[in-house]
């Protein structure tokens, strides 16, 4: 494995090799095929870090923040907690700028009724 290439901390090449090295171990007992690359690589459920937004999400967290008036005043970050989604601040600023909400008042235009379209 070329970390050097990867411009890895010493520390961080080190913990992953121990990783690597504890993994083909463990699937050695076990008598199963050597690991992928990916279940080498793969993040451990433990880590701190917060899991970025899907699309299905994203989806939802917009629908949410233009539902009403009153939501539409609402922080974004606010309605993201009350849908359990468990992100940073920023990350949902940025993923719902892409969307084309820019501030926690929308401008994005509800629904309208086949009625008020005439």
């Amino acid at each position: 494995m070329a970390l050097s290439s990867d411009r890895l901390l010493y520390t961080t090449a080190q913990n992953l090799k121990a990783h690597i090295e504890q993994l083909e171990i463990e699937y050695a007992k076990h008598r199963l095929p050597p690991p992928t690359l990916q279940e080498k690589l793969a993040r451990k459920t433990s880590s701190r870090a917060k899991q970025k937004l899907g699309d299905d999400n994203l989806n939802i967290l917009f629908e949410e923040c233009t539902l009403n008036k009153k939501q539409r005043y609402k922080q974004q970050h606010v309605i993201a907690a009350k849908l359990g989604f468990n992100t940073c601040r920023c990350t949902i600023k940025i993923h719902l700028r892409k969307s084309g909400l820019n501030r926690c008042k929308s401008t994005k235009k509800l629904s309208l009724t086949d009625i008020q379209k005439a």
